[in-house]
């Protein structure tokens, strides 16, 4: 094996911790409280007990104004000639009553967490010297109009502007206004960029409104889901959830065919942190819910938003919405942008699966890293729709693909013996699964060996000779064509991918091959035989030329979709960053340099992809047809 075909990087960089989003881990106090509390944990929060809150933000281009009763509150470095400058306070949290901090209390714990609605650049939070009132304008704050130096203290933090539930610990404010009540004064959140962020208020919908979290007296916080829960390795008869928890504990889920019929369970006596279970015997096609939790509790789960629906048998003609991401680990506003638009492009839609086409957590693939770019990031989707990922460069510069170990082989549970379809590789580095009628194959291009006498590409000839799949979907990190932040004419493991694994797949008749590395999006024609730079295309090369649109020179028709038929190759890596490139790719149809994801939508012997950009419009789409012998499919 040459140096180009195992470089690894193992230097492992410190990273700074991302702000976390915590609903899922309140939830998981609020369904164990009543049984496994180590600590009390007191919320502060409008319309709940102790819950008088001022927030509101003040605007130097409406310096008179005030935004008091609204139902976001904002930070923005460049808000119509201005900064707007974002105020919250908690005015009930000490005392001697119920639910509030006495002063007797040791306060373990505190965040402020808030909900973002509008992404954008984060704030410094520092906490307010001054006296203020919900009421307040630019103009009345301090003893001078506008944000004066003197008028806050204490820097506390960051506020991160990514969606959702957002978090900034504030145990160091809390602890010092418990010796001096009257000192508590709030916070003031400046801003650091001019994209404005915008986040639920004490006025706005219940569900999202500010709070401020605060655990109190000895031990440890309380037990909670810190990860997850999220899903795994989904087959038509079983399904593998894992989560995390923050402290040591067994294992327990209990599942069933509706929320509040969770009569089937399956434990774990293992103490540990990272809980995993396999359920079997499931039925194909086939909606569960579940909750997680340990022996004595349940900590998270049991509603709406957790459930699956195993896949259909095999060979099953089953429709499947797919959705692919690629370099989509930078754990901000780009990923963040992303998402959002997907979300609102489904309506509602189920997700059957979900692609993840390698660079999951920049920098370095490391734990913190996973956890702020995918865990934190989608946790709603982790919780429903099963995820398959590949490996990317940076992912394995903690990861090692030999040993299987490092933090993306932590993070995920794939197959290795052929659990889902295909053929056992006996590694999770590569491997193979079916969803109904569709055949995926998932290689490793950074790390493991690459060359045609290698387990690898032996391991995939036989897979797809192998299946009986009508479609075949393979995917890796680093594509075979580019002309993005990567030069496939030039790169090694580019290259490789190009001239070994492309043979194998395009006799066994792939359709279509998605992969990330360039930071752009490029779509090719319907190809066959092309293993050259990108100076050797040869119209022989181009089985259609055209646009594959309906609306356009027409559908890519494959036939009866045999060998060498011709396949659509993907570059889809810019879920997270967009980059340079000439993206003159004379393979590719289209190329754009653009943030975005793609979705795919295979019903019977139609295939429809679609590259929807981050701001939700969708400049490419195309579609491939199969004849598979029934007349919707002609």
């Amino acid at each position: 094996m040459t140096p180009r075909d195992r470089t690894r990087i193992v230097e492992r960089r410190a990273k700074r911790i991302m702000a976390t989003t915590l609903a899922p881990a309140a939830t998981a106090i609020a369904l164990a409280a009543t049984t496994l509390a180590r600590a009390e944990t007191v919320v502060f929060q409008a319309g709940g007990p102790n819950g008088a809150t001022s927030d509101t933000w003040i605007a130097q281009a409406q310096p008179g104004t005030s935004h008091g009763g609204l139902s976001t509150v904002e930070w923005d470095g460049s808000d119509g000639g201005g900064a707007n400058h974002a105020l919250v306070r908690f005015d009930a949290i000490f005392g001697t009553g119920t639910g509030q901090i006495a002063p007797s209390d040791e306060i373990t714990a505190a965040t402020l967490e808030y909900h973002v609605v509008n992404v954008g650049s984060e704030g410094i939070v520092n906490e307010v010297r001054v006296d203020w009132a919900e009421g307040v304008t630019w103009n009345t704050f301090g003893a001078a109009p506008g944000v004066q130096p003197d008028d806050y203290g204490t820097e506390v933090g960051a506020a991160v502007g990514n969606s959702g539930w957002r978090s900034v610990d504030v145990r160091a404010s809390l602890v010092k206004w418990a010796q001096d009540p009257a000192s508590n004064r709030g916070w003031i959140i400046r801003p650091t960029g001019s994209d404005g962020v915008e986040f639920t208020s004490s006025e706005g919908a219940s569900s999202s409104r500010v709070r401020l979290v605060v655990v109190v007296n000895e031990g440890d916080p309380p037990l909670a889901v810190v990860r997850g829960p999220y899903l795994q390795r989904g087959t038509p008869s079983g399904a593998v959830v894992r989560w995390r928890t923050n402290t040591p504990t067994d294992t327990r889920i209990v599942y069933g065919p509706a929320p509040d019929d969770l009569t089937m369970s399956q434990t774990d006596p293992a103490i540990t942190t990272e809980h995993e279970i396999t359920l079997s015997g499931l039925t194909p096609n086939t909606t569960s819910y579940y909750a997680v939790g340990t022996s004595r509790a349940l900590l998270a789960g049991g509603d709406e938003d957790h459930r699956f629906v195993t896949s259909p048998e095999r060979t099953a003609d089953a429709p499947a919405r797919i959705w692919v991401i690629g370099d989509s680990g930078t754990a901000d506003a780009n990923a963040a942008a992303v998402y959002d638009a997907y979300r609102t492009s489904t309506g509602g839609a189920r997700t059957d699966l979900w692609l993840m086409l390698g660079d999951n957590a920049y920098t370095d693939g490391t734990d913190a890293e996973y956890q702020a770019a995918v865990f934190d990031m989608y946790p709603d989707l982790l919780a429903r729709t099963f995820l398959w990922t590949t490996i990317g460069n940076h992912d394995g510069h903690s990861a090692d693909s030999d040993t299987e170990t490092g933090p993306y082989y932590d993070a995920f549970t794939l197959p290795r013996a052929g659990e889902a379809g295909g053929l056992a590789s006996g590694t999770e580095a590569y491997y193979s699964f079916d969803y109904g009628h569709i055949h995926f194959v998932c290689l490793d291009s950074y790390e493991t060996d690459t060359s045609m006498d290698g387990a690898m590409m032996m391991w995939l000839e036989n897979d797809l000779a192998d299946t009986l799949a009508d479609w075949v979907i393979a995917f890796w990190h680093h594509p075979p064509y580019t002309k993005g932040s990567h030069d496939s004419d030039t790169e090694g493991r580019l290259i490789d991918m190009r001239e070994r694994a492309l043979p194998i797949l395009e006799a066994a008749g792939v359709d279509l091959v998605l992969c990330g590395h360039s930071h752009s999006y490029e779509r090719s024609f319907l190809l066959d035989g092309h293993y050259g730079p990108s100076g050797t295309l040869a119209p022989e090369m181009l089985i259609d030329a055209g646009d594959g649109r309906e609306d356009g020179d027409g559908a890519y028709d494959k036939g009866d979709g045999g060998p060498n038929a011709g396949a659509v190759y993907v570059v889809a890596g810019s879920s997270g960053k967009t980059g340079g490139g000439s993206l003159d790719h004379p393979a590719m149809f289209i190329a754009l340099n653009q943030l975005g994801s793609v979705i795919l939508e295979v019903d019977g012997g139609r295939l429809d992809a679609t590259f929807l950009r981050a701001d939700g419009t969708t400049p490419d789409h195309f579609t491939l047809v199969k004849h598979l012998g029934c007349a919707e499919d002609l």
